[in-house]
């Protein structure tokens, strides 16, 4: 996905840098001591030639050949020296102009390969891939920013030091050298003029991205930060700087990377409070400004065309609602780096998208992940869309660490969650990494015999994952990603639990099991159904299940059902606790499997067959998802029902209740919607004291009536 950030700049480069920096250096020095020098030449031969001129009114022949004879031996040794200036000059242009090769050397390798690392390497931290060390490895990017910086002002230093040598030094009209000389060294601070500010353009980034999903009316966190420190003095150039932030749209974030439009002229689409900070240096030497405050407010509809009619329009943006994504565009605001002039620094977010409820999280969720994870580091690079396909080599080790991400997991899907996955997605057992999908049939295109996609199935995984079996994911007892026919094969090894994720409900797990050596799966339960009672609670108090099964079967082997009857026992205090608090009479809901279900035998002990049931499940009408509570209107008329016949003696079955209710309550209308009551229930009902549901007539009938 991303090659790792090497530790430091090419050392070579470095120490050619270095190295001409002080050629540079020492060659302007000699430069100076020989312009000097001969400029000393010129002086005395300028001297010389006003004695000539009094020796010639002399008319002294001798003396004036002796006079000639020295001027021209002045005039030789000035010749030599001014001859040494400019072998000087061209060796100071040639090691500078070697120096700024280099520059743009190391600066295509900090811009376009350890910056760019690290920057992928954000990106991909955002949708869950590990990003080791993160802040420290920018510190030494900070610290290879300003080194690079400081060398490259040593050579513009010295390379207009030189031009202003040259414009002082003596002219010599006959020198065609001198202004090719000039013309480079102009050339050579020109580019490295635009070095400098190409450094402190990309120097400036957003170091802790926003999420990628912002949710209108709620605060967001983001910071950015001018990575060349305070190279220069940079900070007593950043006094009454701000940093202001806007959220602008996808294409015009792309027109601002490659060239195509002016910051200035990119209009915002939303409304953002506290969109302005200012920028400062903290007490590690960063030069930042964060924005812990900011509110997206709003965002403006976008995809309306013109020429539609108001319902085409409509209907328009609702299909695109959630595929549109934004930016978010930072700029910092009179920003002046020493002699360079004003500069015009900006820098772009990651892509995001914008909800204004929960309930499109899984809907925005999908295309961002795919847009972030193959739509590339920089906005100026081509982007996905629902036709760009993926190999399964690179979606893979996405859906992992998204799922670790997501769900807060420290453990990564394996082996065998990958090959489900694969065999779910490509309907095919046998896994070849260069196959390819896109996103349209990832998110959009419903998975055979389903009504929902693979994304939309592998996201309400997550969120029951996240919300309800963190604890068994993490401890290896949820198997999960398992087909339910290789989650027989398993079952038939021995009685034991297994928790798998059903196939056809999105965000449901079934637990299946064997007794002894007949598999079965309960229908699956939901969010909802877990809520009511978790799935520790349900395998600790299902009458039928709690003596015949002893382990469950997880990602490592059999798991000792005790671990789970613990946890059971931990949350039904703290229900207790609660109660208590609360001053109402402790009651609790146990699961009862439907006895008529295959892999009971109903006049065994151990099937469950004498564990007593308020009415017999043949009267159903329709399959339950287990833990559901049953409301009225799911019930049937049980006005004819023969509770003696049925169940015995209706007096024996309320024991020591009998006759304990002087008030009987009335019964509430049927016509208004009421709360289902629970109530405590006699011992008889149950031998574990436990409790059954009352419905509105007064009828008492199991909590969680399950289904095979």
């Amino acid at each position: 996905m991303y090659s790792p950030l090497s530790p430091h700049l090419n050392q070579d480069w470095r120490s050619s840098l270095s190295q001409a920096v002080n050629n540079a250096q020492l060659l302007y020095e000699e430069t100076r001591q020989k312009q000097a020098e001969f400029i000393n030449y010129i002086c005395e031969l300028q001297r010389l030639q006003g004695i000539m001129t009094q020796i010639e009114a002399e008319q002294n022949p001798e003396k004036l050949q002796k006079a000639r004879q020295h001027i021209q031996g002045e005039q030789q040794k000035a010749a030599q020296v001014y001859e040494s200036v400019i072998e000087k000059r061209s060796q100071s242009t040639s090691v500078l102009h070697n120096g700024m090769q280099i520059v743009l050397e190391l600066q295509t390798e900090l811009i376009n390969n350890r910056l760019f690392s690290w920057k992928n390497q954000q990106r991909m931290n955002k949708i869950g891939f590990p990003h080791d060390d993160a802040e420290g490895k920018l510190d030494e990017l900070q610290k290879e920013f300003q080194w690079l910086i400081e060398q490259i002002w040593q050579l513009r230093t010295h390379a207009s030091y030189q031009m202003e040598l040259m414009q002082r030094g003596p002219q010599n009209n006959n020198d065609q050298n001198s202004p090719i000389f000039a013309q480079n060294l102009s050339l050579i601070v020109e580019q490295l003029n635009n070095v400098l500010k190409t450094l402190t353009f990309h120097s400036f980034i957003v170091s802790k991205q926003p999420e990628l999903i912002l949710k209108t009316s709620t605060k967001f966190k983001v910071e950015t930060r001018l990575l060349i420190g305070d190279s220069l003095g940079m900070r007593q150039n950043l006094v009454n700087t701000n940093v202001t932030v806007k959220i602008i749209a996808e294409e015009d974030a792309k027109q601002l990377a490659i060239g195509q439009s002016d910051e200035k002229n990119i209009r915002s689409i939303g409304e953002i409070t506290n969109a302005l900070e200012k920028i400062t240096m903290n007490d590690k030497g960063h030069i930042c400004a964060k924005f812990d405050n900011s509110k997206l407010m709003k965002v403006m509809a976008r995809g309306k065309q013109q020429g539609r009619s108001s319902n085409d329009q409509k209907s328009s943006t609702a299909t695109t609602i959630t595929d549109q994504k934004y930016a978010l565009l930072f700029q910092i605001s009179s920003f002046q780096f020493e002699s360079l002039g004003k500069m015009d620094i900006w820098c772009l977010s990651l892509p995001l998208m914008v909800t204004v409820n929960i309930s499109q999280d899984c809907n925005v969720r999908g295309p961002i992940l795919w847009r972030v994870a193959f739509g590339g580091t920089n906005w100026n690079q081509d982007g996905v869309d629902s036709d760009h396909a993926v190999s399964w080599a690179n979606l893979y080790p996405v859906l992992q660490y998204q799922f670790k991400e997501f769900t807060g997991a420290k453990r990564l899907l394996n082996e065998s969650d990958l090959r489900y996955l694969y065999e779910k997605l490509f309907n095919s057992s046998a896994i070849n990494l260069e196959a390819t999908i896109n996103f349209e049939r990832f998110a959009r295109v419903n998975l055979h015999g389903t009504n929902f996609s693979f994304w939309d199935w592998f996201y309400s995984i997550m969120c029951l994952v996240k919300q309800k079996l963190l604890k068994y994911w993490e401890d290896g007892w949820c198997i999960g990603f398992i087909t339910k026919q290789d989650a027989n094969d398993i079952l038939k090894q021995g009685p034991a639990f297994l928790l798998r994720f059903s196939d056809s409900q999105m965000g449901a797990v079934s637990i299946g099991f064997s007794t002894p050596n007949i598999p079965s799966h309960l229908a699956p339960f939901t969010t909802r159904d877990l809520d009511l009672l978790s799935i520790s609670q349900r395998i600790a108090t299902c009458p039928q299940l709690k003596d015949t099964i002893q382990c469950i079967m997880g990602k490592d082997g059999p798991v000792p059902k005790e671990e789970i009857v613990e946890i059971a026992k931990k949350e039904e205090q703290t229900n207790t606790q609660t109660n208590r608090s609360t001053g109402y009479v402790h009651s609790q809901i146990i699961m009862v499997i439907d006895s008529s279900g295959a892999g009971f035998d109903g006049n065994s002990p151990s099937s469950g067959g004498t564990t007593p049931s308020p009415f017999d499940s043949s009267l159903y009408s329709q399959q339950f998802s287990p833990g559901e509570i049953i409301r009225p209107n799911h019930l049937g008329d049980f006005s004819s029902m023969d509770f003696d016949s049925t169940y015995g003696d209706v007096n024996t079955l309320l024991g020591e209740f009998v006759g304990t209710w002087q008030n009987p309550p009335i019964a509430p209308n049927l016509n208004t919607p009421t709360i289902e009551r629970l109530i405590n229930v006699p011992q008889a009902f149950s031998p574990n004291n436990t409790n059954v549901q009352v419905d509105h007539q007064g009828n008492y009938f199991p909590n969680n009536p399950s289904t095979f």
